[in-house]
């Protein structure tokens, strides 16, 4: 019989989600979908740019419950990130720390919120490779393929290690 705990791994992945949540956000996309987005730092939300649409009405829902109007201030199609920036100014939000180094077989775990309440998903880093361009014309520092399972409501939400 193994010494693995499974309910202590369980716990751990459980712990590393619920300190993540406070730092989450969702809307309502143009599409009456469910997207997720987190606090980036200053203030701002960093999103998935194709959950927002320009001139819509950006209602974030906060971990906290609270609603605040949001306005998209910057988007980046050809690398798929949106900027969002809450009409009132939301303190004492915490930040994600950088991602350490990770390799193919690490844990990862995706979060995301709805309305509210957080999402918590994990599985695998199946591929890190170098930088790479999109199939928008955008560069990206270092491309990560997920051997994760996640709805939409995950959408633009951040991956932990």
């Amino acid at each position: 019989m193994s010494n693995f705990n499974l309910s202590a791994f369980s716990d751990a992945i459980a712990d590393v989600a619920a300190a993540a949540a406070p730092a989450l956000a969702s809307f309502a996309t143009h599409h009456h979908r469910t997207a997720s987005a987190f606090h980036w730092r200053d203030g701002y939300f960093v999103a998935a740019e194709e959950a927002v649409e320009a001139g819509e009405e950006i209602e974030l829902t906060l971990a906290s419950g609270e609603t605040v109007k949001a306005e998209l201030v910057g988007r980046d199609p050809s690398t798929g990130v949106a900027l969002l920036k809450p009409a009132s100014a939301q303190a004492g939000l915490p930040q994600l720390p950088q991602a350490a180094a990770v390799r193919p077989g690490h844990v990862a775990i995706a979060v995301g919120s709805s309305e509210g309440a957080a999402l918590a998903v994990f599985g695998t880093v199946g591929e890190v490779g170098p930088a790479w361009r999109s199939m928008r014309g955008g560069t990206i520092d270092r491309r990560i393929n997920l051997a994760i399972n996640t709805g939409g409501r995950f959408e633009g939400g951040p991956v932990l290690d």
